[in-house]
Order: structure tokens, then C-alpha cells, then sequence
């Protein structure tokens, strides 16, 4: 069985790949759509269905696209980094844990439910 230290190290690992791939990924992705941009620069966005037909709507669709892309993988590193930084911490990420889950050896909050039992 892993010891907590083991498992706190194991974690720290996963989310430093996690983090990595992250940025790659928003760097790559950015990267393919702003050539995308560059070589199809009239791609519109529709019209939306609850826009009249007289009020003017030209809008790129690139730009928000882009956005979409840099703000989510953005707000996922965020949520990486932080629990990075928790576990870093000594913080026990799942102390707190509702639910049965999968049982373990030495997850003494899992280990006082099933004395219960």
C-alpha cells in the first residue's frame, strides 16, 4: 500500500503533467486557430434566431473562438494550480469527502464510517 507521503507526491506529479499538458494544449490550439484566422479571415458567426433581420450583424467568429479556447484551459490550469499549490501544502484534498467512495488503507476519515458499520 502507498503511504500518505507517497500518495501526496504521486498527486503533486500528476497535476504538474496535468499542468503541463494544459499549457501545450492552449498554446497548440491557439496557435491552429489564430492560423486558421489568418488564412479564412471572412468566416461570419450566424445570425442568431432572436436577432432581427434588420439590425446589422457582421461579426467574426474567430475572435470569440479564441476567447472560448484561451479563457476554459485557462480556468482549468487555475483550478490545477490551486490544488497543486493545496497538496503542496499538506492539505488533504479529500478530508471532507462525501459518499462511501472507494475504500483504502490508511484514509482514517473513510476508516471511522466502516467502524460504524
Amino acid at each position: 500500500m502507498t503511504k500518505p507521503a507517497d500518495s501526496a507526491q504521486h498527486g503533486l506529479r500528476l497535476l504538474r503533467v496535468a499542468i503541463a499538458i494544459a499549457v501545450v494544449l492552449a498554446i497548440g490550439l491557439t496557435t491552429w486557430i489564430t492560423d486558421k484566422a489568418l488564412s479564412n479571415p471572412d468566416v461570419q458567426t450566424k445570425r442568431p434566431s432572436w436577432l432581427e433581420e434588420t439590425t446589422g450583424f457582421s461579426t467574426s467568429f474567430w475572435i470569440p473562438l479564441i476567447l472560448t479556447v484561451v479563457v476554459g484551459i485557462g480556468l482549468v490550469v487555475y483550478v490545477f494550480v490551486r490544488a497543486y499549490m493545496r497538496i503542496r501544502a499538506g492539505e488533504d484534498l479529500y478530508v471532507s469527502r462525501l459518499g462511501r467512495g472507494i475504500r483504502r488503507r490508511g484514509e482514517q476519515h473513510l476508516q471511522r464510517d466502516s467502524e460504524q458499520l
